[in-house]
C-alpha cells in the first residue's frame, strides 16, 4: 500500500446536491473508492479539515469548506530513471524529468511523481509545478519554491510571455540520411 505524504485538497461544492455528511459527498464524487473504505480513512484520521481539525463518518456537508485526504493506491509502481535539479534559486526550481515519471500525483501515481520526489530530496514542502509535460515526455518542468512570487511566474505563463518548446530527438538510420541529402 503506498499513502500520499501530503494531502490532496478539495473544495466542496457551493451549493449542496442533496449530501448529508462528508462521507456521503466523497462517495459520490469517488465511486470507484468504497463506503468501507471511507470510513476506515475517516476513522484513522485521513480525511480531515483544511485547518488540521478532524471530520467523523457523521460530519454534515458544509459548502465550500475545503477537506483534505490522503490518496491511497494498492501497488504504486516504481520508476527508476532518476530526476536532476538543475537550477535553483530563492523563486524557483527547474527539474530535469526524466520519462515515464508524472510531474503531480495521479492515477496509480502517489509518491513516485516528480513533486514528491523534489519534495523529498530538497526538503521543501511548499513547491508547486508552473506548467507540467505529459508522463511520457522527458524534459524541464519549473517549478515555484516561493510563495510570494509564485503569482508573478503564474502570469507569466498566462500572458504567454514564457513558452514551452519541444525538442524530439531520434536516431537517424543510413537510408534517412541517404533520402535527405540534396
Amino acid at each position: 500500500m503506498s499513502i500520499a505524504k501530503q494531502a490532496s485538497e478539495i473544495t466542496l461544492p457551493a451549493v449542496n446536491q442533496g449530501w448529508h455528511t462528508l462521507l456521503q459527498f466523497l462517495c459520490s464524487q469517488f465511486p470507484y473508492i468504497s463506503e468501507e473504505i471511507w470510513r476506515e480513512r475517516i476513522t484513522a484520521g485521513k480525511v480531515h479539515w483544511f485547518n488540521g481539525e478532524a471530520i467523523t463518518t457523521d460530519t454534515p456537508f458544509l459548502p465550500s469548506k475545503r477537506l483534505c485526504y490522503y490518496r491511497e493506491v494498492v501497488a504504486e509502481p516504481h520508476i527508476p530513471f532518476e530526476q536532476q535539479i538543475v537550477y535553483q534559486d530563492a523563486h524557483i526550481l527547474v527539474a530535469d524529468k526524466p520519462h515515464f515519471l508524472p510531474v503531480t500525483p495521479g492515477g496509480e501515481y502517489v509518491n513516485e511523481c516528480l513533486l514528491a520526489r523534489l519534495q523529498r530530496d530538497t526538503g521543501i514542502t511548499d513547491i508547486v509545478p508552473l506548467h507540467r509535460l505529459d508522463r511520457d515526455t522527458a524534459g524541464l518542468v519549473l517549478f515555484s519554491i516561493n510563495a510570494a512570487s509564485r503569482p508573478a511566474y503564474y502570469q507569466l505563463f498566462s500572458q504567454q510571455q514564457i513558452k514551452k518548446q519541444y525538442l524530439a530527438v531520434a536516431p537517424l538510420t543510413a537510408a534517412a540520411v541517404w533520402h535527405s541529402l540534396p
